[in-house]
């Protein structure tokens, strides 16, 4: 029979062995934890629209022009990310973080893929057409603020409209036929929502000064979605695939 001793010392160190691997996990837990709020800061940092439509009203009046020095820029981010994912061992992690690690690895990935192959940046004028139009919709449409701090939100949304416009064709080489002629006929769309559905959805704010800047920047805009329309057809179009 053991003694009684010799017991007790066993059994302290049965308890610290099994104790190790928890101590181990709550330390790369707290590691991952802290990489995953930087990626999602990061993320929505350079995604505003995502902030908004997720209910992160920090960036609510932020829409950045896409060109190829961002496209680089985010590509060098998510690579940065992804290298910095991989030196978090997985198998450190409680079995909810590994689970967290693997989906966060996934969409690294496909975020990846969509920049560098897909590039649907340059190969989809559509994209364009969604980035200015749903984000300021989303902004009238959902009750979350007084109606005149959400005009004076889409009203900063519409004046990055002619820049993200400008700089949409520079991106395009020869594009889908199909996504060409489809991004033309959603404009339509567009100004419909510039020239009506604006105006209703934002009625109820009765402060003369907003209501001005939002319609010099609705002007604004509705002349840089024309001026857009008509590149698509007489020069992306002619050369589309």
């Amino acid at each position: 029979h053991l003694g009684t001793g010799f017991r007790c010392s066993l059994l302290v160190m049965l308890l610290l062995v099994a104790g190790a691997p928890l101590a181990r996990s709550a330390a790369d837990d707290g590691r991952f934890s802290a990489f995953a709020e930087a990626f999602l800061d990061g993320w929505l940092d350079r995604r505003p629209q995502t902030a908004t439509r997720l209910g992160d009203h920090s960036h609510d009046g932020e829409l950045r022009a896409i060109s190829s020095q961002s496209v680089a820029s985010d590509l060098a981010w998510l690579r940065d990310m992804k290298a910095d994912l991989a030196s978090i061992r997985r198998d450190k992690l409680s079995f909810e973080h590994q689970l967290d690690r693997d989906v966060l690895a996934a969409r690294i990935d496909r975020e990846i893929l969509e920049l560098a192959e897909v590039r649907s940046w340059a190969r989809n004028p559509n994209t364009y057409v969604d980035l200015i139009s749903g984000p300021i919709q989303a902004l009238l449409q959902r009750d979350f603020a007084p109606i005149c701090m959400r005009v004076q939100s889409a009203t900063r949304r519409l004046r990055a409209v002619p820049e993200i416009l400008r700089a949409a064709p520079l991106n395009f080489d020869h594009p889908p036929q199909m996504y060409t002629e489809i991004a033309i006929t959603q404009l339509e769309g567009v100004l419909t929502f510039y020239r009506v559905t604006l105006g209703t959805l934002t009625a109820e704010c009765r402060e003369p000064r907003l209501q001005a800047e939002l319609a010099e920047a609705d002007t604004a805009a509705v002349n840089a979605v024309l001026e857009f329309r008509r590149t698509l057809r007489e020069e992306v179009l002619p050369r589309s695939d």
